[in-house]
């Protein structure tokens, strides 16, 4: 058959035990006049909040959210479907955009290419992350008018191009794409592909040399990773896209995924 499963794992706090072995010895003893009556209903409210709080956020555990999941589940004739809330997903753009050290937010398409979820992204003003000539190809498709340098604005460049370990003519074909920005993640490129990628914008993708992340797997920084221009190798960069006409228009890191401290951006500039 076909089922949802919504869950969490973890270990309860201090204060989740205290709620929770309070609301069990009310339930087992609690009585008119309990001492505890004032302190449960206290909890009981405090519970309560969180759960419409954290249900505003997870919209699938809303009642309407529920029927929608049961509805898709009931329809769909693959073993799987994903289901997106627009108005969730406009809520989270608008809270990455009121983040006053943000500029621009790139999304990464290969975190999900359909092309509803795409227009969504840029009729909210977002950019696009796109990693192979496939991705651009269809990002173009959709939006041709991101094809083109936007003079009238503080960041011109709508699509930034991160191709890795690619083969020449991957970075061959986008150079004057306008309103494009070409990574260029390891000093080899520039050393031996230079000449050829003359005229092209680009962002140096750094190596801060300290990789962070929920697993070692998904750490890529330092001496294990294979991406980014070694700190050490900055300045024969700039020298190299100097000599061939490179215009570099900035710096890229990208430490790991699954990063919970937010001080790790401010370890990156300092860096």
């Amino acid at each position: 058959g076909k089922g949802v499963v919504v869950g969490c794992a973890g270990e309860l706090s201090d204060e989740d035990y205290h709620t929770v072995t309070v609301a069990l010895a009310c339930t087992v003893a609690c009585g008119e006049g309990c001492e505890r009556e004032a302190e449960c209903m206290a909890i009981k409210a405090e519970r309560e909040a969180k759960a419409e709080a954290f249900a505003h956020r997870q919209w699938y555990m809303t009642d309407e959210g529920r029927q929608a999941v049961m509805a898709a589940a009931a329809d769909s004739i693959t073993p799987a479907t994903y289901l997106y809330s627009k108005a969730v997903v406009k809520e989270r753009v608008s809270e990455l955009k009121a983040l006053a050290g943000v500029d621009r937010l790139f999304y990464a398409i290969k975190a999900n290419a359909h092309p509803d979820l795409l227009r969504l992204m840029y009729d909210e003003g977002v950019c696009f992350e796109v990693v192979s000539p496939g991705e651009l190809a269809h990002v173009l498709e959709l939006f041709p008018d991101l094809a083109c340098v936007h003079d009238n604005d503080d960041v011109p460049f709508r699509i930034m191009y991160t191709p890795n370990f690619a083969p020449l003519e991957d970075y061959v074909s986008v150079v004057g794409t306008p309103g494009l920005l070409l990574t260029i993640d390891n000093a080899f490129i520039l050393r031996k592909w230079g000449a050829a990628l003359a005229g092209a914008d680009v962002m140096i993708r750094v190596d801060t040399g300290e990789g962070k992340g929920h697993h070692d797997f998904v750490k890529t920084s330092g001496k294990h990773s294979k991406f980014g221009v070694l700190i050490s190798e900055l300045a024969e960069a700039a020298e190299l896209a100097a000599a061939h006409g490179i215009t570099v228009r900035g710096l890229h890191t990208h430490t790991g995924s699954g990063i919970g401290d937010t001080t790790t951006w401010a370890d990156n500039a300092a860096t």
